[in-house]
């Protein structure tokens, strides 16, 4: 049962996350795991603090691309050295490397998970190198139903998919206090993600304009902060609006906020919505393909068209203004959680392992 985890990196994301939280529980239940990143970490962004692995145990070999010999030879001859059970990766470039380094160092199990619906993201040429690579795999794992569906669209054998939800530890997340931020006592709304086109926080800035009051929190960066700072700015919003940059304490604020909002144009499932629900937090998500996945309409969340603003900013109001639907959201929502803990996670992944 000797396994390595191949991954980028632990930079702040939901699949890092997934990853990170898949080792941690294997290392509790006293499987052998090693870790093998392929990218460097970020500075001020990466998981690697909260990875409780030992230091023999965590392995870092950097590709400058997909072309690096030296960095092939090493990771190769890595595999070979620990004889490794099942290797298992995560995101495409881990992905593509990892399984042929472990078919070529003769690793008897290959794991893929794939994370997301990429039908407008993948190049061709990275769906081609999946639809070749899919091979060696012994499974492909899919995060949600939404997350299968594209890979058969794009030509990956439905025999070798299996879907296995997202996972958290939720005790991190029940565990958390309040974090110190001054909300000078409005009523706050949290987003904590990327800020990049796929999360679709201008939308939610549309739709927050349209409150005569309330807080917006936005934890994360990414490439269109610059532009939503200015699109609050351009609103008239931006003293009501916090961007806090990347966060290591999101189970805080999200014990902080009265309400999680998560705009997303697509999602292969959406871990920030499982993190929402375990910490009690109420949760309004757009309807992107694997939403009702996760939340039920009404009962554990608020579900809306993706791109709407007026209907969002609804629910917003909705939810701020209605004291018995937030509790009704949260302990419902809380409970529901249940459904998604690393530990059942890691016992039907073990299915494929042992």
């Amino acid at each position: 049962m000797k396994t390595a985890i191949i991954i980028n990196n632990l930079i702040a994301c939901g699949a890092e996350r997934l990853a990170l939280d898949e080792m941690n529980e294997m290392h509790r239940r006293g499987i052998p795991v090693s870790l093998i990143t392929l990218r460097p970490e970020k500075t001020g962004n990466t998981f690697m603090p909260l990875c409780e692995l030992p230091i023999t145990a965590r392995h870092s070999i950097h590709f400058s691309s997909v072309a690096d010999i030296r960095a092939w030879v090493r990771l190769v001859r890595l595999l070979r050295l620990e004889k490794y059970d099942t290797v298992i990766t995560h995101l495409w470039f881990a992905n593509t490397i990892g399984r042929i380094a472990a078919r070529i160092a003769s690793v008897k199990r290959i794991l893929s998970f794939e994370h997301n619906v990429y039908d407008d993201v993948k190049s061709w040429k990275q769906f081609i190198a999946d639809r070749i690579l899919q091979r060696l795999s012994h499974r492909i794992i899919a995060v949600s139903d939404a997350v299968r569906t594209s890979l058969i669209a794009h030509g990956i054998n439905a025999r070798s998919i299996v879907v296995i939800p997202n996972g958290i530890d939720l005790k991190r997340y029940r565990k958390a206090t309040p974090a110190s931020i001054n909300t000078g006592g409005k009523f706050s709304y949290l987003f904590a993600g990327r800020l990049i086109k796929q999360k679709a926080v201008d939308v939610l800035l549309a739709a927050f304009a349209r409150l005569d009051d309330g807080l917006l929190l936005i934890a994360g960066d990414g490439i269109d902060r610059t532009a939503l700072e200015k699109q609050a700015s351009e609103l008239g919003i931006n003293e009501r609006v916090r961007f806090l940059g990347v966060r290591d304490d999101i189970p805080a604020l999200m014990k902080t906020a009265d309400c999680f909002v998560l705009p997303s144009r697509w999602e292969g499932m959406g871990i920030v919505l499982i993190e929402a629900l375990a910490s009690g937090c109420p949760v309004i998500a757009a309807d992107f393909s694997a939403a009702r996945g996760v939340l039920k309409d009404g009962s554990t969340g608020l579900i809306v068209p993706v791109e709407d603003a007026a209907a969002l900013s609804a629910s917003m109001l909705k939810v701020a203004s209605d004291p018995l639907l937030r509790r009704k959201l949260s302990d419902a929502g809380a409970k529901d959680a249940e459904r998604f803990s690393i530990a059942t996670h890691i016992d039907r992944l073990l299915e494929y392992i042992v």
